[in-house]
């Protein structure tokens, strides 16, 4: 039953990682689908392959969401930077997107600074 949950799993990240540029929860959704697979599989003896498959995938949604993240707060914070407001507040809310859980410390800095912009944006400054 574990494993037939597991490769369900690996089923969603793989198609959420082929669907990584259709939205920008895609990627976060992907590592997540692995992730779930891989504690499936925690505590089976001995592992069937398809853990070095949801090890893999894990692997790659993680490096490319985090490659992908770090672009996009780089131009949030410079548009903050410029006091492009507008622009960052745009940016902030792509970031958002991109990690959409709330108890991800990454939506949380992004949630935080886009309200300190939307402030910026509503106040005219």
């Amino acid at each position: 039953k574990l494993i037939a949950l597991a490769e369900e799993s690996i089923a969603v990240g793989k198609a959420k990682w082929d669907d990584r540029d259709v939205q920008r929860g895609n990627l976060f959704e992907s590592a997540a689908a692995f992730r779930e697979a891989i504690f499936y599989l925690e505590t089976i003896e001995p592992k069937p392959e398809c853990i070095h498959e949801a090890r893999r995938g894990l692997a790659e949604a993680t490096q490319e969401l985090e490659k992908r993240y770090r672009d996009q707060r780089f131009l949030a914070d410079r548009a903050i930077n410029l006091g492009q407001w507008e622009t960052a507040q745009r940016e902030l809310t792509e970031l958002i997107e991109m990690v959409p859980d709330r108890t991800d410390d990454r939506n949380r800095e992004a949630s935080a600074k886009l309200m300190d912009v939307e402030k910026r944006v509503k106040g005219g400054k």
